[in-house]
């Protein structure tokens, strides 16, 4: 490769491999700390080749750079991200000298902090900045971003962590190299904030099932940080508080989460701005406050001329994490629009002349729903195109005398504009106007035998009698599958119910991308090993997590103790999750509480030549067994089995206890395989392989490579 000349943009340690985790900066032994390059320095790239590194379904780049002049540029030689390299004429501040981490950064400098720690940990960056500013905004200059707080603080720096929440935060090998002195530092807080988020971010998607993790989730998570599960357990228990009694005061909540007065009347002096010094706030008022700081926050990242305003929620309420999602996505062609423009039009086009725009617009919108909510609904009784929707027989009172939606006159251009807006405000995160609902009538003028139901209960109403539409559920019916809504290059996630989960992430099949799964389950539930096992299903948050993201999409629903006390065995599902997190689909890959399930599958695709389903199965011993990264190894499990009887399985037809783990890295003589519920955790395990790569290990049982089709 030639030598290009780059410049670095933010001053960041070293590291010997081309990998996020484990962290491998470069310690000179000295003393001094490890070694790094500078903001602003110029360095040679090009020595060795850029590497690419799976990160959650993305490709992240790492670059390897070489000091050109400086402090010993002979040793200062290593690999940062590209994100950290900019062209050598672009205009960077230099640094002063050899800081790790500056006590006073530019305000730019932080965004770029938080834009490049957001992409490590796969969290927002604009949050990162704007919950900084609503922390210690107030400290700020006009240029820099700082803090003052004294000696005796009760918390200190720009996201104001506690000595005792850093020092435990400091514990995670994310953030592995950071000390206690440097819990003053706005760019070491930035890294520690941003692995928290991540962390947070994942135990609320369990805990938080009917829309998306928003910014306020986050705040409440990150000022709850001390009680144990990264503050999950304490925002779920406050938003339910919310939901029952959202006028109680805060204090009422707190003392749940911190019963010893001392510890509560400290979280509350620290918090004052959100609950009040006593803890008076009500529930509804703190979350107002939450909400106005980090909108506030917000703001500030729209002055910045940076990449991060990009990653601005539209709201505050708004869902900040893409969904990566493989169901059904419903997408809206130019003529759909002008088909639900018209068949909502003949429906209430003439709401407005006696109810007014508010109410037409409303009413328009509820149409355009109903028909996206019977396009996906999971039965034959409905066409699964928004026009076979609209055209479908006895359905709209307009159409059946003409047989097709293109019969009808054209939406006027008013009326048409309501109905493109409200589709182009579902594609961007819009929430339905009638929830899951998927019939509606005129209780004045019609009488379906399904309509009492909805007439004694409806979700919406428009207008009022003998001009009115009610919508819900038929008796029997109920709201369809989690969905997508795609218009152009817009396209979110929504619950079946229409609420808002997330931007619409397009899954990438590749090899990479199932290594990239299996690696974030296992560095969310702390790396564990064999014989160093971190987080288990032991602890409440983690059984929770268990059951809202592995069990619970397939159906599953055990109790919290049969996953803790090991009566529900969840290995399998949580293969399946990690599958589906790869972008495989359910036509694809039978997601399932059995290993057996899905072994068998791959099996028969490989005998009939099945290149629909995503993995063939191939014996252990055969030439294609070679182990690679991406390839699920499955083994036997039933107490005294021996080798042999494992590999019988091989031909089994029926179901059997087994065993499955993704295999994430293979080396000479060796591979590293993850696996859920493997010491009550998702651990990675490390088998040998014979001279050709394919499995030696016989005490694992193992009698099955599943291989990428």
């Amino acid at each position: 490769m030639a030598v290009v000349v780059k410049k670095v943009l933010l001053s960041q340690f070293l590291r010997k491999e081309p990998k996020f985790l484990p962290l491998t900066f470069i310690d000179p032994g000295d003393g001094n700390g490890n070694l790094q390059v500078l903001e602003g320095e110029k360095v040679n790239t090009g020595a060795k080749p850029e590497v690419n590194e799976a990160t959650d379904g993305k490709s992240f780049k790492w670059v390897f750079v070489e000091a050109i002049g400086g402090i010993d540029p002979a040793s200062r030689k290593g690999f940062i991200s590209d994100k950290l390299l900019v062209d050598e004429g672009t205009e960077v501040a230099e640094s002063p000298g050899f800081e790790p981490f500056p006590i006073k950064v530019t305000r730019e400098a932080f965004a770029d902090a938080c834009y490049v720690q957001a992409e490590l940990n796969k969290t927002n960056p604009a949050y990162l900045y704007a919950l900084a500013f609503a922390q210690s905004g107030g400290q700020w200059t006009a240029t820099d971003v700082t803090t003052n707080d004294p000696a005796g603080a009760l918390a200190f720096g720009v996201y104001q962590f506690t000595k005792e929440t850093w020092a435990e935060l400091l514990k995670l090998a994310d953030n592995e190299g950071l000390t206690a002195d440097q819990i003053k530092f706005p760019t070491a807080q930035c890294v520690v904030a941003a692995v928290l988020a991540a962390k947070s971010a994942s135990l609320l998607k369990g805990l938080i099932t009917d829309r998306g993790v928003s910014a306020v989730d986050l705040y409440l998570a990150h000022m709850f940080s001390d009680d144990k599960s990264f503050g999950s357990n304490a925002t779920a228990k406050f938003l339910e508080a919310e939901k029952t009694n959202a006028g109680q005061a805060s204090v009422e909540v707190v003392k749940q989460i911190y019963p010893d007065d001392a510890v509560r009347d400290a979280f509350l002096q620290r918090n004052q701005a959100i609950f009040n010094a006593n803890g008076s706030a009500t529930i509804a008022t703190a979350l107002e406050n939450c909400t106005k700081k980090l909108a506030d926050g917000f703001k500030e990242v729209e002055k910045l001329a940076n990449e991060i305003k990009k990653s601005i929620p539209a709201d505050v309420d708004d869902p900040i994490f893409g969904v990566q999602f493989s169901g059904n996505v419903i997408t809206i062609t130019d003529q759909d629009v002008d088909a639900l423009a018209r068949v909502s039009e003949s429906e209430v086009g003439n709401f407005g002349e006696q109810f007014g725009v508010n109410v037409l617009t409303d009413a328009l919108a509820a149409v355009v729903d109903t028909i996206f909510n019977r396009s996906i609904y999971p039965s034959k009784e409905f066409p699964k195109t928004i026009q076979g929707v609209i055209d479908q027989s006895q359905q709209f009172s307009a159409i059946n005398a003409i047989g097709t939606w293109k019969h009808l006159p054209e939406a006027p251009a008013a009326h048409f504009q309501i109905v493109l807006n409200h589709i182009q405000g579902r594609a961007k995160g819009a929430a339905s106007k009638i929830g899951g609902a998927t019939h509606f009538f005129n209780p004045t003028t019609s009488h379906p035998s399904w309509g009492p139901p909805i007439a004694a209960n409806p979700i919406a109403r428009y207008g009022t009698a003998p001009n009115s539409h009610v919508h819900g559920f038929p008796d029997d019916y109920h709201p369809p599958e989690g969905h997508a809504i795609q218009l152009g290059k817009d396209a979110w996630v929504f619950s079946g119910d229409g609420k808002p989960q997330g931007p619409l992430i397009t899954p990438d099949k590749s090899t990479l991308s199932i290594v990239a799964a299996a690696i974030k389950e296992w560095d969310f539930w702390g790396n564990s090993v064999p014989g160093k096992i971190h987080h288990t299903d032991n602890e409440p948050a983690f059984a929770t997590y268990v059951l809202e993201t592995y069990c619970k999409p397939l159906g599953a629903t055990p109790s919290l103790s049969a996953i803790a006390n090991d009566t529900y065995f969840w290995s399998a599902v949580a293969i399946s999750c990690m599958v589906r997190q790869s972008g495989a689909s359910a036509s694809e890959f039978t997601f399932s509480q059995s290993h057996s399930t899905y072994i068998r599958e791959a099996i028969k695709a490989r005998r009939d030549k099945d290149k629909s389903k995503a993995y063939w199965g191939f014996r252990i011993d055969e030439a294609e067994a070679v182990l690679a990264p991406g390839d699920i190894v499955g083994a036997g499990r039933t107490r005294g089995m021996t080798f042999e009887q494992a590999q019988a399985l091989f031909d089994k037809r029926t179901d059997y206890e087994s065993h499955s783990d993704i295999v994430v890295a293979v080396r000479a003589g060796e591979a590293d395989l993850i696996g859920g519920n493997v010491s009550d955790s998702v651990t990675k395990k490390t088998l040998k392989l014979d001279a050709k790569g394919r499995l030696r290990d016989k005490k694992n049982l193992s009698f099955v490579v599943m291989k990428k089709n």
